[in-house]
């Protein structure tokens, strides 16, 4: 699928993708993912996002998350949050 076509995905159809499809998705890819449509991802899914990836989050996108999914996040992917992100996490909105 393209960055666009992946673009336009709910969160249901996001959840369809299989752990090894998640992992495959491009930086660009995750990064064009609606925050609405990453709450579609289960804790299974979000444990598969590599270090490059979770950089490629927005704080949009991160803010969207729910506590269970960023706990799910690996060791190695929870330490690629840059303080932006954290902060977004924390707050629950993207910071300005």
């Amino acid at each position: 699928m393209t960055t666009r076509q992946i673009a336009g995905l709910g969160s249901k159809q996001i959840a369809a993708f299989s752990a090894a499809e998640i992992a495959g998705l491009t930086q660009a890819q995750i990064a064009s993912l609606s925050p609405a449509g990453l709450l579609g991802l289960s804790q299974a899914q979000i444990g598969v996002l590599s270090t490059d990836q979770v950089a490629a989050l927005t704080r949009s996108q991160i803010a969207a998350f729910r506590p269970s999914q960023i706990a799910a996040l690996s060791t190695d992917a929870a330490s690629a949050l840059t303080a932006a992100q954290v902060t977004a996490c924390r707050s629950g909105r993207s910071p300005p």
